[in-house]
């Protein structure tokens, strides 16, 4: 797989192939996600329309509320199991994705939960390797 730039690819692909490898869940989608389900990390600034809000809606059917704080703290607890996108990465090899909301998108089970994240461009900041960084892709 080759960068449009005809560079090679960013070392965080082959990082979180190889964690999809140790585990399962801890797949990381890279590029732009397709098909549905997913929120744009945008679609976070707002909830009183478009995914995130219905997102939101779903959660407060599902806890049989109305009370905004309650559905928060619980959408919360669900979004908290996506910071694994670059806690993994930190812990085990010393790199930090760019996880910005532009740079991000969330997945949600129907019933609500967290199901993964996608990583639109893999970008990020590790420590360097002999003064350089590995790739352009690196800071």
């Amino acid at each position: 797989m080759n960068l449009e730039d005809g560079q090679t690819p960013s070392p965080i692909i082959a990082i979180y192939q190889t964690l999809w490898a140790m585990h399962p869940k801890w797949h990381v989608e890279i590029g732009q996600p397709r098909g549905p389900g997913w929120i744009p990390g945008t679609a976070l600034l707002t909830t009183r329309e478009g995914p995130f809000h219905a997102l939101l809606t779903r959660i407060g059917e599902r806890l049989h509320t109305a009370d905004r704080r309650t559905i928060a703290a619980s959408f919360a607890l669900r979004n908290g199991w996506s910071s694994g996108v670059a806690m993994a990465l930190y812990l085990l090899y010393h790199c930090v994705p760019k996880i910005t909301l532009d740079n991000v998108s969330f997945k949600f089970h129907e019933n609500t939960s967290f199901e993964r994240i996608a990583l639109h461009h893999p970008e990020g900041v590790m420590l360097p390797q002999d003064g350089v960084a590995p790739h352009p892709s690196i800071r």
